[in-house]
């Protein structure tokens, strides 16, 4: 889901309402894991601006996983304090064969884990990681007594109800025992930032206590996003736009 365009709102995620009582027993320097399974963009981007803002971070991602990713190697202008590293488990992810799947997401959590245990980060946060993953990270998370901040992108049980559902009875059991590990895992967290309000009817019908709950809508990190000049060979061939202005005439 996206929400605004620009990044302010997530840059202020360290301070929102229900982190700050947990940030504010924690020095002002904090090492910060932040682990994102697939590379998105936007959270490379929060990643860059935690470490501007003197934190000690190290962003981490699966690199086994095909898909669309964010700017994911240094840049000349990184601050000192970022880190970013993609985990491998030595073979693409296989997401045709579900227990094959099962087995090397649960495995990536492991690998998630015994990277945070040797960075000993002060604060983990989780971003779309696979249900199978996040019991690893979360126990070393408890294990080094680091806040866990759970980045709340999509309920994935529901979603597997609604597609498993129809396959017959025992996916229907499949669906339930990931609808009790999502909860379990959501439950466990210091932290809860959820992109969406849409989420919150079913947060408290698992009741997931309110004050560990913020709302930072994704945004799209424009400075990311390649622009070419507007007058181009699609532009002639079918005579939009004219200039180089940036709305097209039938844009009203």
């Amino acid at each position: 889901m996206m929400g605004s365009e620009a990044a302010p709102a997530a840059a202020s995620l360290p301070s929102a309402d229900p982190l700050r009582e947990h940030l504010s027993n924690r020095r002002v320097r904090m090492r910060i894991a932040v682990c994102d399974y697939a590379g998105h963009p936007f959270q490379i981007q929060l990643s860059r601006h935690l470490a501007s803002r003197g934190h000690q971070v190290l962003h981490l991602y699966f690199a086994d996983l095909v898909g669309p990713k964010g700017a994911i190697q240094r840049l000349p202008d990184d601050p000192q304090g970022f880190a970013i590293e993609g985990l491998t488990a030595g073979g693409h992810v296989d997401r045709t064969d579900l227990l094959r799947r099962r087995q090397q997401e649960a495995r990536a959590g492991e690998i998630f884990a015994a990277r945070c245990k040797a960075f000993a980060p002060d604060a983990v946060i989780s971003s779309n990681m696979p249900l199978d993953a996040l019991p690893s990270l979360q126990r070393e998370a408890r294990r080094g007594d680091a806040m866990f901040i759970f980045w709340l992108q999509d309920i994935i049980s529901v979603a597997m109800e609604k597609i498993l559902g129809r396959r017959g009875y025992f996916y229907r059991l499949v669906s339930k025992y990931y609808g009790l590990r999502e909860r379990r895992a959501l439950r466990r967290s210091d932290a809860i930032v959820a992109i969406s309000d849409d989420f919150l009817p079913i947060l408290r019908r698992w009741r997931i206590d309110p004050a560990r709950i913020s709302i930072i809508p994704n945004w799209a990190p424009i400075g990311d996003i390649p622009v070419g000049r507007k007058r181009n060979d699609w532009s002639r061939k079918y005579g939009r736009p004219k200039s180089d202005s940036a709305v097209s005439p039938t844009c009203r």
